[in-house]
C-alpha cells in the first residue's frame, strides 16, 4: 500500500524575531532572587535551525506572537523504535543564566485549537491537523533545566513508530511555568507540524559523471536535491535550484539547463537500489528511466543526522534506450527540515 506523501503547506509570514535586550542585570543582583522590576530576565521556547524550518503564520498571527509554528520530518533511523521532536528553551536575558532555572512545559491543546481555526492547515489539505494518539508518543518531557552559566537546555518528545507513514501531526508545547524571570509573551508556545518519512528521504549533495553517447549533453554537478518519501522504500527526488522532479543536465554547446524525465528510486530491506523509476506528478510510474549497470554498486548507506564526505548513496544506470550512463553519488547532508 502507498502512503504518497504530498507537500505540507507552506506557511506564509515570518516568526517573530527574538528581542534584542540592552539592559543588564546589576552586579547587586543576587543570582538565587527573582529578577528586579524592569530587568530583561526572560524565558523564550524556539528550536535549533538544524531541527526544523521556522514558518509564521500570516493574518498577522505570528506578528502578534499567537502561533510560532515549525514544520519538519521525523524519522526512524538509526533507531528503529523512536523517532524524536526536539524542544529548545532558551534565557533571553542579557547575559547567560545567572543559576539553574528549571522551566515547566506542558501539551498547549487550546493553541493548537486556536490554529486550526484559522484554516491555515486545513485550507490545504482539507482537514485540521491533530495531535498524534497518545499510543503513537513514547513521551513528552514535561520540565526541561537551563543550567547556570548557559543559555538553552533542550529535551526531546519520542515517538512510536506506529505512526502513519505520510500523515500530518502536530505537537502543540508550551512554557507554563519558570523559576526564574518571567515567560516570554510571544515564545512561549510553539506548534510542531512532522510527517514520518522513509530511511532515504533528505537533502544530498550529488556529484558523478553523466556521458551522452550523441555527446550533446553532460551532467551538472554538484547540484543539491531532496529524496521525497513515497512510501515505505521508494523516494523520489526533487532538484532544489530548480524546483521540479527532472533530473538536470547541461547542453554542452549552450552551457543550457536540459532535463531528462522526473526520477526516483525504489530499495529493498538491505538499502539496495532495485528500480529507477520515471517520476510524473510527485509519483513513480513504472520502473522504465533508467536500468541499473550490472555489477555496479547501486547501495544506500545511510548517513543520519550528521554530515559526511562518505557517498550515502551511489548509483550506476543507463537512460533513453542506453543513450545516457549516470553514474552518480548521493551524499546526505541532513534531514529535511520541512515536511513535504
Amino acid at each position: 500500500m502507498n502512503y504518497k506523501i504530498t507537500r505540507l503547506m507552506t506557511l506564509s509570514g515570518i516568526l517573530i524575531a527574538m528581542m534584542n535586550f540592552t539592559s543588564c542585570l546589576k552586579d547587586a543582583t543576587a543570582p538565587n532572587l527573582s529578577p528586579a522590576a524592569g530587568t530583561s530576565a526572560t524565558v523564550g521556547i524556539r528550536i535549533d535551525n538544524s531541527d526544523g524550518a521556522v514558518d509564521g503564520v500570516g493574518g498577522g498571527y505570528s506578528q502578534s506572537g499567537k502561533f510560532n509554528v515549525f514544520n519538519r520530518t521525523v524519522k526512524f533511523f538509526p533507531s528503529p523504535d523512536t523517532a524524536k521532536i526536539n524542544v529548545t528553551v532558551s534565557y533571553l536575558g542579557p547575559d547567560v543564566a545567572p543559576q539553574d532555572i528549571q522551566v515547566t512545559l506542558a501539551v498547549d491543546a487550546a493553541n493548537l485549537t486556536a490554529f486550526n481555526a484559522t484554516g491555515a492547515f486545513s485550507g490545504n489539505w482539507g482537514f485540521n491537523v491533530t495531535q498524534p494518539n497518545a499510543t503513537d508518543v513514547w513521551s513528552i518531557p514535561t520540565t526541561v533545566t537551563i543550567p547556570k552559566g548557559q543559555k538553552e537546555a533542550t529535551v526531546q518528545v519520542k515517538l512510536k513508530n506506529s505512526l502513519t507513514l505520510g500523515q500530518p501531526y502536530a505537537m502543540p508545547i508550551k512554557i507554563s511555568a519558570t523559576s526564574y524571570g518571567t515567560v516570554s509573551t510571544n515564545q512561549a508556545s510553539v506548534i510542531y507540524l512532522f510527517q514520518r518519512v522513509n530511511n532515504y528521504d533528505g537533502v544530498y549533495m550529488v556529484n558523478g559523471k553523466l556521458t551522452d553517447a550523441l555527446g550533446t549533453y553532460t551532467g551538472k554537478y554538484p547540484k543539491y536535491v531532496e529524496l521525497m518519501t513515497y512510501d515505505a522504500n521508494t523516494v523520489v527526488m526533487l532538484d532544489q535550484n530548480y524546483g521540479n522532479f527532472y533530473y538536470i543536465m547541461v547542453n554542452l554547446a549552450t552551457g543550457g539547463a536540459a532535463n531528462l524525465s522526473g526520477i526516483g528510486f525504489g530499495f529493498d530491506a538491505s538499502g539496495n537500489c532495485t528500480n529507477v523509476y520515471s517520476v510524473a506528478g510527485g509519483a513513480p510510474a513504472s520502473p522504465t528511466f533508467g536500468t541499473l549497470a550490472t555489477g555496479a554498486t547501486n547501495k544506500f548507506t545511510p548517513q543520519v543526522n550528521s554530515y559526511s564526505p562518505t557517498p550515502a548513496f551511489l548509483i550506476n544506470f543507463t537512460a533513453v534506450a542506453a543513450r545516457f550512463n549516470i553514474n552518480d553519488k548521493f551524499t546526505y547532508v541532513s534531514d529535511r527540515n520541512d515536511a513535504n
